[in-house]
This record gives structure tokens, C-alpha cells and sequence, in this order.
């Protein structure tokens, strides 16, 4: 008999509700979606999130919750990554969460979520060497992994929304803007002694890895591709910061949701790829939430085996 599961992902930029039903073997098989995007990294001033920003997110776990038990789930599960991380209000937004909603949020670190996302990835892929890199709206998360296991792992301070509100002016960057965002990510990446050379392959998930996949393939009338050169990435950049107009219809029809953000998270992403020395980008389609709900299941059989 199969179970089901909600996982609600509150990021910086978006906050997600991921269906998956548990198969008797334990697999985990994606049902459906729900996404809105609340820029909610907009809503922190003086290090706290305002009233405005907490009753929107209040309001989406709301109606997140209420679909859950529509669709028959067993249990909703829920955890924040950069969004409320370091907040000086935290624990109170947990409080009043937990109070309007009924639901726990669970705050994870950089460390972890960089360590839930690759456990996300090895239910997707066979790893021996290589990276993993997931750019989210506040912050991105690296990691080199060896033999299948993690060798190193960071938490950056710059995601593509991030990027955007420190950076960008207007919709699109200027070559002065880039070069801004460029020299800020070696800044902080500086810090990162194991990235330089650390893979030929590197995994990419997040939101803005896929929304490049997705205009690439919209842009050059091809599928939407599973992995890119380092090169076709690049080029896909300079094709569009050199015809910004075209750059900015393409962007509302394929991914508007992101029409900010795209470009400067790109940039970002870019430029830590090639410090990386990485030549090839996979895309994965899994990744955090997976991990997430691996690890929670995991502590679930281990606390009924115990009892």
C-alpha cells in the first residue's frame, strides 16, 4: 500500500509544495507540484522579515496544508533554507507558523541543506567524482563528492535573487552590473580553498539551472537539454545580455516568474562554474526535498523499529 507525502520547500525566492507517494519498496515516485513565488528575501529589512512578508507565507502554507489533505496525504513535512535562516525574528515567525498553520518548520543550516541536496542527487544519478551545485534565491550551496561520498562542502552567501536586489538597477544586467556580480561571487568564494579545479562534471539543480535549460531550449528551438557545455551556457548569457529586448520577451514567455532573476543568478552561476574548472552541467531534477524526505522517512522507521 503506498503512502503519500507533502515536502514544502520555503526558499528565498519560492516556496514549493512537492507531492511524492512512498512505493512498498520505499521509492519515492513525484505526484505533483505547486509553487508560489513570493520573493520573500524582498520582505527582510534590518535583518527580520515584515508582517507583510510573514502573512503571505502564512497564507500559501495555508492553502498548501488544505491541498495536502485534499489529495489524500499521510503527512506534510516543511523546511526553510535561506529564507528564515539568521533571521533575528526566526522563532517567532516559526511560532506564529505553527500557531496559524499547524505546521513545523524545520530550519536548516547551509551545511545541511547542501547535504540533503546531495542525497537528493544519488537517488537520481551514480556519482563516483564531480560537484554538485544548487542556487537558490538567497544563498547556493556547493559540494565536491569522491567514490560517491562528499569530500567538501560550503554554503555561499549570494543566490540569484540575492544577486538581483544588490546589483541590478533595472530588469536586465549592464556589463558594469555583471562585472559587479562576477567579482563579488570570487570574493566570497575565495573562501572555498577546494572548489578551484574541483570537477569536469558538475550537478546543478535549483530553479535557476532549470529556467536556463528552459530558455535554451526555447531560444535555439531545440528540447529542453539534461546537461549543457560550459560553453553553451556562456553562450546562451551572452545571447541574451547582448539582445536584451528579445532577452526580455523570451524570458516572459518561458519562465516570467523569473524575468528578474534569470540573468543575474546565471552570472553567478557562471562564473562559480568556471572557477570551478567545470566543463559539463548536469541538470537534476531532484535534489532537497528529496533528501529531506529520504532522511525524515529514514527516522520514521527507526523510531516505529524502536518502539
Amino acid at each position: 500500500m503506498e503512502n503519500r507525502y507533502a515536502v514544502v520547500d520555503i526558499g528565498s525566492n519560492t516556496v514549493r509544495m512537492v507531492i511524492y507517494d512512498q512505493e512498498e519498496n520505499g521509492a519515492l515516485t513525484r505526484v505533483i507540484g505547486e509553487k508560489a513565488s513570493l520573493g520573500l528575501v524582498n520582505f527582510v529589512s534590518d535583518g527580520c522579515m515584515s508582517d507583510l512578508g510573514l502573512n503571505k507565507l502564512l497564507e500559501t502554507l495555508e492553502g498548501f496544508g488544505l491541498a495536502a489533505a485534499k489529495v489524500g496525504c499521510d503527512e506534510l513535512v516543511a523546511f526553510a533554507t535561506a529564507s528564515l535562516r539568521g533571521l533575528e525574528n526566526t522563532n517567532d515567525i516559526l511560532e506564529k507558523i505553527k500557531a496559524h498553520t499547524g505546521i513545523i518548520v524545520d530550519v536548516l543550516s547551509g551545511e545541511e541543506e547542501a547535504a540533503f541536496n546531495f542525497g537528493g542527487l544519488q537517488a537520481a544519478f551514480a556519482l563516483t567524482d564531480g560537484m554538485m551545485v544548487d542556487m537558490g534565491g538567497g544563498s547556493t550551496e556547493v559540494l565536491s563528492f569522491a567514490g560517491g561520498d562528499i569530500a567538501h562542502l560550503s554554503s555561499l552567501p549570494f543566490g540569484c535573487l540575492q544577486l538581483h536586489k544588490q546589483f541590478i538597477s533595472e530588469i536586465l544586467p549592464t556589463t558594469g552590473e555583471e562585472q559587479a556580480i562576477r567579482a563579488y561571487v570570487r570574493r566570497h568564494v575565495a573562501s572555498c580553498h577546494w572548489l578551484p579545479g574541483a570537477a569536469h562534471t558538475a550537478y546543478a539543480m535549483g530553479g535557476t539551472a532549470k529556467a536556463a535549460t528552459k530558455v535554451y531550449g526555447a531560444f535555439y528551438g531545440e528540447g529542453r537539454p539534461k546537461s549543457l557545455h560550459i560553453g553553451q551556457l556562456t553562450g546562451l548569457y551572452r545571447q541574451l545580455t547582448a539582445n536584451k529586448e528579445q532577452a526580455a520577451i523570451l524570458l516572459v514567455e518561458e519562465v516570467p516568474d523569473r524575468l528578474h532573476t534569470l540573468l543575474p543568478g546565471l552570472c553567478g552561476l557562471i562564473e562559480l562554474l568556471h572557477i570551478a574548472g567545470a566543463e559539463r552541467v548536469v541538470i537534476s531534477e531532484c535534489g532537497v526535498r528529496e533528501g529531506y524526505l529520504a532522511r525524515h522517512l529514514s527516522r520514521e522507521t527507526t523510531r516505529v523499529a524502536g518502539d
